[in-house]
């Protein structure tokens, strides 16, 4: 990723403020013997202290209302919450809201980067300066939030690497197969095919196990055969001679490879 041969490390890391709020508060004991009782929600490192009250079914806490979500919590903040009162064991758990863009980059993106689907999948949809903003969510996924500040059509210039290339591709994906499938003898009318491949950016691989008949002159897609090894079962001596190769894609815009083709024998 470079500007007119300059290196293209990312130029500023803005100061984001964080607007992470506490999402809700899950009641993990209800306790005893409470006539009254107050929650306290432990403050961000930096923002707004959310606040709430309790609620009460009989002497227990049936459940936490949440009257200011606060603002600012990130992952790493504890968010903690302490019940009071004068009954006993009462817990609850605060869940923080997914919102952290406190890692930002801005980066140029050239026009064989936006190409790559890699880069099209977190939301980079042509070339030049790009706000990139990584988060993870509730669920523990890792989300993009990325938006163009600059668009640019600048061809592709060549520099050394740059740190960016984490979070932008350089380059288009690659698959590299470290382990073709072999000839397979059958035993019992069984036989199992395996394939090793990756794919570099973070891709994955996509497989489709093919078969030609020994005499026939065309490859056929084998159904459901979309995984790494392909296992055959029932095979009979009409099987004999029949070749098999596997078609391998990615969800990263790879280009195709396909394999060796190798023979099935039929050994009963």
């Amino acid at each position: 990723m470079a500007l007119w041969g300059k290196t293209d490390a990312p130029i500023s890391r803005p100061g984001w403020v964080n607007v992470g709020q506490i999402k809700k508060v899950v009641i993990t004991d209800g306790g005893s013997g409470y006539t009254s009782a107050t929650a306290t929600i432990a403050a961000p490192a930096n923002g707004t202290q959310a606040t709430a009250t309790v609620n009460l079914t009989g002497d227990a806490v049936s459940s936490i209302t949440i009257t200011n979500p606060g603002d600012g919590y990130i992952s790493t903040d504890a968010a903690t919450v302490t019940i009071t009162g004068d009954g006993v064991d009462a817990a609850a758990t605060a869940i923080k809201a997914p919102v952290e863009y406190d890692a930002a980059n801005v980066v140029f993106v050239d026009k064989e980067e936006a190409l790559v689907s890699a880069n099209k999948t977190r939301g980079i949809t042509g070339a030049g300066w790009w706000l990139l903003k990584e988060y993870v969510d509730v669920d523990g996924t890792t989300r993009h939030k990325n938006e163009c500040i600059v668009a640019m059509t600048v061809p592709t210039a060549t520099s050394g690497d740059a740190a960016d290339d984490a979070t932008v591709a350089d380059v288009l994906s690659t698959i590299t197969v470290s382990a073709q499938p072999t000839d397979q003898d059958t035993v019992g009318g069984a036989a199992t095919f395996t394939v090793t491949a990756t794919v570099d950016n973070a891709g994955t691989v996509l497989y489709q196990w093919q078969r030609k008949a020994a005499d026939g002159s065309r490859w056929t897609n084998v159904s459901a055969a979309t995984t790494a090894s392909l296992a055959l079962t029932g095979q009979t001596a009409d099987e004999d001679g029949d070749m098999y190769r596997v078609k391998l894609t990615s969800d990263n815009g790879a280009a195709e490879v396909i394999s060796d083709a190798v023979t099935l024998t039929f050994d009963n």
